[in-house]
């Protein structure tokens, strides 16, 4: 939570570009920067302006459909899951990442719905399938709002909820 850039060692990667303390950053609305920005304020003895340094992932930005500084730009604006109640459950492989990647964007982590709770939605896997069916029948949690991982991660890097998208057929 005290991160207040997060510094990628290459201006333009080989491949398509996104690790979770990038969409943590992007959650929180820090600055991504080339690692040329800390070289070259180490030689001026001062930090330079980050924004002429962003980090541009070209490749990254086609492939998920996003724009990295209109997302960091949304995130400062507000929090993408400000005040959500998020139910992850126990078998999704990247648990206490997505759980950490939530609370980044605002978000509340819930360890199971419950009657009178209100679960925004659940990221979930075929192997929680079950337990999704459970909670979709005793009312806790609507049937359409049952997502993949990749929900949260679209979700985070283009700074608006893809509902649409990404949800676990039940």
């Amino acid at each position: 939570a005290s991160c207040t850039h997060l510094v990628v060692p290459e201006s333009a990667p080989p491949k398509p570009f996104r690790t979770i303390k990038l969409l943590a950053a992007v959650a929180r609305g820090r600055p991504v920067v080339a690692l040329d920005w800390v070289t070259l304020s180490g030689q001026k003895g001062q930090w330079l302006r980050a924004g002429e340094y962003t980090f541009v992932d070209p490749q990254a930005e086609q492939k998920w459909g996003h724009r990295l500084q209109q997302s960091l730009e949304r995130s400062k604006r507000q929090s993408l899951f400000q005040g959500l109640a998020v139910w992850v459950t126990p078998s999704v492989e990247k648990r206490k990442d997505l759980e950490a990647l939530v609370q980044a964007a605002g978000g509340q982590c819930v360890t199971a719905p419950s009657k009178g709770s209100s679960v925004a939605f659940v990221v979930s896997c075929r192997a929680d399938r079950s337990l999704c069916l459970a909670a979709v029948k005793a009312g806790t949690v609507a049937p359409g709002h049952v997502h993949t991982e990749e929900f949260v991660f679209t979700s985070l890097l283009r700074q608006k909820r893809v509902d649409s998208m990404h949800r676990l057929g039940l």
